[in-house]
C-alpha cells in the first residue's frame, strides 16, 4: 500500500476489482461540476439507451469469443487482456443495461442475494439515463463505446449518401460518445 505525504497509508480504491469486499456495485467518486446547472436538455433517451445496449452486447459476445480462443490455445497473455476487455465492457453494460448487468450477476453466481437497496438502484426507472449521463465517470467506458461504435460501423459498411437511417445512427453514435468522453465529465446531471 503506498504512503500519503504525512506517512499514513493512502485508502485503497473503491471498485469492485480493487476491494472485493465493497459490495457489487460500482460507484464512482463525486465529480465536481462545471458550471451551475441551470437548463434542460431534451434529447432520444430512448433510442441513445437502445443503440448503446446493442453495439455493447455486440462488442460484448466478440470479445468472449476472443476470450474462449485463447483459453482453447492456451494463450494466457491473450486471456488476460480479454478479461481485462470484458470487465471494462462490464463497468459500462452497468452503467446503460442495469437489469442486464443484474442478470449477468446472477448468471454467473446464482447465489447472489441483492439487498432490498441494491435492488432498489438497480429498478429504478432513471437507473440507465443517470449510467447514460455518467458514462464519462466510468473508468475505461469511453474506450469501450469507441470500439463498439467502431465495430459497428465495421459491420454495417459504408453508408449510402441518401440513407437517412444510417445518418440518424451516426447521429446517435456521436451522440453517445459525446457523453462518454472523459472531458465531458462534470458537464451533466439527470434531473
Amino acid at each position: 500500500m503506498s504512503k500519503s505525504r504525512g506517512g499514513q497509508p493512502n485508502p485503497p480504491p473503491t471498485t469492485p476489482s480493487a476491494n472485493p469486499n465493497a459490495g457489487m456495485i460500482f460507484v464512482p467518486e463525486p465529480i465536481e461540476p462545471v458550471a451551475l446547472f441551470t437548463g434542460a436538455v431534451l434529447y432520444p433517451l430512448a433510442e441513445v439507451l437502445e443503440l448503446a445496449r446493442g453495439i455493447i452486447a455486440n462488442l460484448e459476445r466478440h470479445h468472449r469469443i476472443l476470450l474462449q480462443v485463447a483459453q482453447e490455445q492456451q494463450d494466457d497473455q491473450e486471456e488476460l487482456i480479454q478479461l481485462n476487455n470484458l470487465v471494462d465492457i462490464n463497468l459500462t453494460i452497468y452503467a446503460v443495461d442495469p437489469l442486464r448487468w443484474k442478470e449477468s450477476v446472477e448468471e454467473n453466481n446464482p447465489y447472489h442475494v441483492w439487498s432490498e437497496k441494491e435492488l432498489e438502484g438497480l429498478t429504478h426507472p432513471r437507473k440507465a439515463e443517470e449510467g447514460l449521463l455518467g458514462l464519462s465517470r466510468i473508468p475505461r467506458a469511453e474506450f469501450v463505446i469507441q470500439a463498439a461504435i467502431e465495430r459497428r460501423k465495421t459491420k454495417r459498411g459504408i453508408p449510402p449518401p441518401d440513407d437517412a437511417y444510417w445518418r440518424k445512427e451516426d447521429a446517435l453514435m456521436n451522440l453517445l460518445q459525446f457523453f462518454s468522453n472523459w472531458c465531458n465529465a462534470g458537464l451533466f446531471v439527470p434531473s
